[in-house]
């Protein structure tokens, strides 16, 4: 079950409330709230007390919308234009350049990527270089330099572009298993670098994009959290529309019970 963007936003305005109370801290609420309801495309601007709380979510028209909650009003302050490539699949917020400010990362359907910076301008737009389509995408800091890298899973191979300039970092020379919707960056096992963890049930090394493990599908959404608190994320996987999860371990590389 997928909560719509207005249902969220009265979650939102109550929990800002409860906080200024002292009752509930209303950044720990949305992270679980989205990790429990996949909330669709929608992510959370950096907090600003003077303005509310900021949303930015997608429609089906292919429009990203930008709104600010107050304890009073839900108020529209920007929209994008209508986006190439159909409903908007995938929503990302980052402060890709280390500039300090938030840079909204847009998906649509039709696998083509938008990046717009803290102004709504646009920065960077996947349909310049030549990708057919982008199913999933992830953002992480992957090397020594202050800049994230964006990384989207487009033809069934792995790319990494360079959060300030989009030159195109890496590009994986194998290409992937197909069936990836979702992907999430993470420290999912115990040697020293980071994974990239994609739903169909493919964990990669980070660095050399080598498979560490493959297995069936995780489901058709994933989280990574640490839920045992061993330093390790376990990978959550959420099967919808039967609404179930499981959780994996990809240390130990095997599905663990719900207890």
């Amino acid at each position: 079950m997928r909560r719509s963007p207005w249902i969220l936003m009265v979650l939102l305005l109550l929990a800002s409330t409860a906080s200024a109370q002292g009752r509930i801290d209303r950044f720990k609420l949305m992270r679980f709230d989205r990790a429990a309801y996949r909330a669709g495309p929608m992510a959370m601007l950096p907090a600003d007390t003077n303005s509310g709380i900021g949303l930015v979510y997608g429609d089906r028209f292919g429009l990203v919308r930008v709104v600010r909650v107050t304890d009073d009003a839900v108020r529209e302050v920007w929209r994008s234009r209508n986006l190439e490539g159909g409903e908007i699949a995938e929503i990302l917020v980052a402060d890709l350049d280390g500039s300090g400010g938030a840079d909204i990362v847009a998906r649509t359907s039709g696998g083509n990527v938008f990046v717009f910076d803290e102004f709504y301008s646009s920065r960077w737009e996947s349909l310049n270089e030549g990708l057919r389509q982008v199913s999933a995408m992830s953002i992480a800091n992957l090397d020594d330099d202050p800049n994230y890298e964006l990384l989207l899973f487009a033809d069934n191979q792995l790319l990494y572009f360079d959060g300030s300039a989009f030159n195109r970092e890496y590009q994986s020379t194998q290409t992937y298993r197909g069936g990836v919707r979702e992907m999430m960056v993470g420290n999912v096992d115990s040697d020293a670098e980071l994974e990239i963890v994609f739903n169909n049930g493919v964990v990669v090394d980070a660095v050399n994009g080598e498979p560490e493990w493959e297995t069936e599908a995780f489901g058709n959404s994933i989280e990574l959290v640490d839920i045992d608190g061993d330093g390790l994320q376990e990978i959550l996987g959420y099967q919808t529309p039967t609404s179930f999860m499981r959780i994996f371990d990809a240390d130990t590389q095997e599905e663990k019970p719900l207890q």
